[in-house]
């Protein structure tokens, strides 16, 4: 039977960087990897909000990125 195995899992952090120079709106993305494989929505959701905090602009998403292999 085939199973996945996570190697690595990142967070990304989508923020509003205000408007660009046409007046469209304009975001920055910041990812951190290392993240523990064990660790649970509610401590990735935590850690995210407390990094954002650092940043100067509003978060608009928290991304939870997971790679990994299919073995048989």
């Amino acid at each position: 039977m085939p199973s996945v195995t996570t190697d690595n899992v990142r967070i990304s952090l989508l923020f509003d960087a205000g408007l660009n120079e046409a007046g469209k709106p304009f975001t920055k993305r910041k990812t951190y990897s290392r993240v523990r494989l064990n660790a649970s929505a509610e401590q990735m959701y935590n850690t995210s909000v407390a990094l954002a905090s650092l940043s100067g602009y509003p978060l608009i998403e928290i991304g939870h990125i997971e790679t990994g292999a299919v073995t048989i």
